[in-house]
């Protein structure tokens, strides 16, 4: 399979699915508010979320709890590509 890092967006399909968050890209840590929505729902380094893409926006949470990004947004957090 592929190695290394994708985009959010390119990571996901329409279906809900499990997906391990790689790296935050740096314009997004400097974002308190996008920072304390993703920690709220646990998509920070290491951590498996589950995730799905809609026409122009991700969803991405756990344990019940999501958060609603622009696919532009999404950009910034990079996930583990499956091997």
């Amino acid at each position: 399979g592929r190695q290394g890092r994708l985009p959010f967006p390119e990571a996901v399909t329409e279906e809900l699915e499990r997906v391990r968050v790689g790296r935050l890209a740096e314009t997004l840590q400097t974002e308190e508010e996008w920072m304390a929505k993703l920690r709220r729902v646990g998509a920070m380094p290491g951590a498996d979320v589950k995730a799905r893409r809609l026409e122009d926006s991700v969803t991405i949470g756990s344990a019940g709890e999501y958060v609603e990004l622009s696919a532009e947004d999404a950009r910034h957090i990079l996930v583990e590509a499956r091997t």
